[in-house]
């Protein structure tokens, strides 16, 4: 009887190791899950942001907002005023640039940024002046705000959504 002496001790240690275990997975698990839906609302908020771009610039077409080379100047979209914006790949561009559009042969493009809802949007509207005057919309929302130049703010969790329209 003498040898049984610390089984008990071993046994709840034991115990609380493999309790310990089991906690400490259930609880990554449920952090991996709360990542993955957050993930999934920002695109959501990303693509909301990328439409609503896309379907102000369609209305500043209508309104032939896009006819000068200022085109965008004191533009709104909802109650946001649209900025001019020259996308960070292009700023080595040796195209001529106007006002915010960039001529090249047979097509004119006017990008503008504008936030709403602490959501940044980026939108670039190129009208091609060959063959069928094809105009085509390329609006990029993002999850996170711009900064002063209309890019979004760098962010390890910013997610980016796109949508085209041709027309």
């Amino acid at each position: 009887m003498h040898k049984q002496k610390g089984f008990t001790l071993l046994l709840a240690s034991l115990i609380a190791s493999l309790l310990l275990a089991v906690g400490l997975s259930i609880f990554t698990i449920a952090q991996k899950e709360i990542i993955l839906s957050s993930l999934g609302r920002d695109s959501q908020y990303a693509f909301y942001a990328a439409d609503s771009g896309a379907e102000c610039a369609l209305y500043l077409d209508f309104q032939n907002a896009f006819a000068t080379s200022t085109a965008t100047h004191g533009a709104k979209c909802n109650t946001a005023v649209v900025g001019e914006y020259r996308p960070p790949e292009s700023v080595n561009n040796t195209d001529l640039v106007l006002g915010g559009k960039d001529f090249i042969a047979g097509q004119v493009t006017n990008s503008f940024y504008f936030e709403q809802n602490n959501k940044c949007i980026n939108v670039s509207v190129t009208k091609y002046e060959s063959g069928d005057k094809l105009t085509e919309i390329n609006s990029k929302g993002y999850s996170v705000g711009c900064d002063s130049d209309g890019n979004p703010v760098l962010n390890s969790r910013a997610l980016e959504r796109a949508v085209k329209m041709r027309y």
